[in-house]
């Protein structure tokens, strides 16, 4: 999705950006639906097409395994997405209060959607 991917070159400054990233380490799969790298930051997103509680936790395991294992991780900062076509508002909020940046997707186009005083977590 060309939208996703000029928010992470343009917005976070990242260098490289992969659509179905997998690592795999003694057996055990890592699989994040796109991933940018920048200098001191790796980016993980974690696409729905409906929006369901449980992604908050699946991201969130994500970007510890991602820290864990890849080489992408090292001495960087790491910051989450979830990405949804079909969502609450209550959802949204759901999401940002955990420090997970949401980007809403329609027709095609992705949209960061985070308030101005909005703070990300790293992991």
């Amino acid at each position: 999705m060309p939208s996703l991917y000029k928010i992470l070159l343009e917005k976070f400054n990242c260098k490289e950006v992969f659509e179905n990233y997998t690592y795999k380490n003694n057996g055990d799969i890592l699989e994040i639906d796109m991933l940018g790298i920048a200098a001191d930051a790796s980016y993980i997103i974690e696409i729905k097409s409906h929006f369901r509680d449980e992604a908050i936790e699946q991201i969130k395991t994500e970007a510890a395994r991602f820290r864990k294992f890849s080489k992408y991780s090292k001495d960087k900062k790491i910051f989450c997405f979830l990405a949804a076509s079909h969502y609450k508002d209550e959802e949204q909020k759901k999401v940002l209060n955990e420090g997970i940046y949401f980007i809403s997707i329609s027709d095609d186009v992705a949209k960061l959607k985070v308030p101005k005083n909005f703070k990300p977590k790293e992991w």
